[in-house]
C-alpha cells in the first residue's frame, strides 16, 4: 500500500521548536506510529495557567523578540502559504505570553478583524496549544466550553 504524500511543517508548541510531518487526516505523524491530535480540554487547569506563567517559557517566547513587533513580509508569506496549502480561510502567526496573544502575521481576516493584531486570552484557542505540548482539535467552538465565548 502506497503511503499518503506528507507535507512537512515547522511547529513550535509549548515553546519548544519542532519539526512535524502531518498526512491529510491531520495526523502527526513519527516514524511508524502516528500520534493522533488531542481534543481541546473542557476546562481551565491550574497547571495551564503555571504553564501559560512559566518563566522559561516566558523568557523564550520574548528573546524571540517577535511578540508585539511590526509586520515582517517573511512571516506573511508563510501564513499566506500555509493557509492555501492546507486549504483554510484563515491563518495565523502567534505568540502567546501570559497576558494576551500577539499575530506576528495573519491571512483572511475581514472588516475589523483584519487589522487586530493582538488578542487578550480570553480569546485565545492558541494558549491550549501552548500548554498542553500537544496539537490539538475541537470540532465546534461555538459549542465547546472553553471556547464559546470567543
Amino acid at each position: 500500500m502506497r503511503r499518503p504524500a506528507l507535507r512537512r511543517n515547522a511547529a513550535i508548541i509549548g515553546g519548544r521548536a519542532r519539526e512535524c510531518l502531518y498526512d491529510r487526516t491531520l495526523r502527526s505523524c513519527s516514524g511508524d506510529s502516528p500520534n493522533v491530535i488531542h481534543p481541546f480540554p473542557d476546562t481551565e487547569t491550574e497547571a495551564h495557567r503555571r504553564e501559560l506563567a512559566s518563566p522559561d517559557r516566558l523568557a523564550a517566547v520574548t528573546a524571540t523578540g517577535l511578540i508585539d513587533s511590526l509586520p515582517e513580509e517573511a512571516f506573511d508569506r508563510v501564513v499566506r502559504l500555509a493557509t492555501k496549502v492546507t486549504g483554510v480561510p484563515v491563518g495565523l502567526f502567534t505568540l502567546v505570553d501570559d497576558r494576551h496573544q500577539a499575530f506576528k502575521a495573519r491571512e483572511g481576516l475581514a472588516g475589523e478583524n483584519a487589522t487586530v493584531t493582538e488578542t487578550p486570552l480570553s480569546s485565545s484557542f492558541c494558549q491550549y496549544v501552548v500548554t498542553s505540548d500537544q496539537p490539538l482539535a475541537v470540532s465546534d467552538a461555538r459549542t465547546h466550553p472553553l471556547l464559546s465565548q470567543n
